[in-house]
């Protein structure tokens, strides 16, 4: 290959140098062997994979050891704890999304207004891990994102009749995705007449 944006100032060091960084960014040091050759067109460069230390490296693929603290389980079961942990991993996505229960930005700055801030985001992820546990049972296929994306696509409106005091709420247009998770999740709401 050659390496046609090398200009005037490049040397055949410095080009080495940027390979040599290159290899260990990628952490690839020792699978390929570059070399670097100066031309009269410029510099080419050369790779040539390291069969025997990629098939060293395979084997080491895949092997994880699991330390944990608690005598008291057996190694079944502290492996099931630790493919449960796209739960949390789950939980920690939805945290961070935009649309939802967003920890952060936190405008405040005394430190009572935090800790209240922080505690209303987990109740608001309780409820909806909540929700989203009883819409499961109930037959409800998708994810927790997906049930949240479903619920906060629903309107309501308000109906103030004349000769009333009380105002009426009523459900509009629904998809029939977002009726059969209403269904599920057992929410009577009068619907549009």
């Amino acid at each position: 290959m050659w390496l046609r944006n090398s200009n005037d100032r490049s040397t055949l060091d410095s080009i080495e140098c940027q390979v040599r960084d290159m290899i260990e960014n990628y952490h690839v040091n020792g699978l390929l062997d570059l070399d670097v050759e100066e031309a009269e067109e410029g510099f080419r460069v050369s790779a040539r994979k390291n069969l025997p230390a990629i098939e060293d490296t395979k084997t080491r693929f895949g092997k994880q050891i699991i330390f944990s603290n608690r005598e008291t389980l057996s190694a079944a079961e502290i492996f099931a704890i630790y493919r449960d942990r796209a739960i949390v991993e789950n939980t920690f996505r939805i945290t961070k999304s935009d649309a939802w229960v967003k920890m952060d930005p936190a405008f405040h700055w005394t430190d009572s207004k935090i800790r209240v801030h922080a505690l209303t985001c987990m109740i608001a992820l309780l409820l909806v891990r909540v929700a989203h546990k009883r819409a499961k049972a109930a037959g409800f296929k998708h994810g927790a994102e997906r049930m949240m994306e479903l619920l906060s696509g629903i309107n309501t409106a308000l109906v103030f009749y004349p000769k009333s005091m009380k105002p009426h709420r009523f459900l509009c247009r629904l998809t029939p995705d977002q009726n059969e998770l209403l269904t599920l999740l057992k929410c009577e709401i009068p619907k549009v007449r």
